[in-house]
């Protein structure tokens, strides 16, 4: 989205100048249909299976955290920091 703002963190003495207060989750899911189904059962590989799912609509745990950085709820260092092994 071209118009999306980013938003920088700020810290205060409130939240140790990390610029965050509480945590959020960040997380992806797959729906198991009959074809990932087969796939796990035919002891495909996770790439395969991601493959797969990404054809079927399935958000990614950095996706997610992109739909987050959009919404202006964290970062884009924070989501690459949780989901550098990704």
């Amino acid at each position: 989205d071209k118009d999306a703002v980013l938003y920088n963190k700020k810290g205060c003495k409130a939240c140790n100048n990390t610029g965050f207060k509480g945590r959020m989750a960040v997380g992806e899911s797959i729906e198991i249909s009959p074809a990932i189904k087969e796939l796990i059962t035919g002891n495909a590989s996770e790439q395969d299976i991601r493959q797969a799912a990404a054809k079927e609509d399935m958000v990614s745990l950095r996706e997610n955290g992109l739909l987050l950085v959009r919404d202006g709820l964290t970062t884009i260092e924070e989501v690459l920091r949780v989901t550098s092994m990704e």
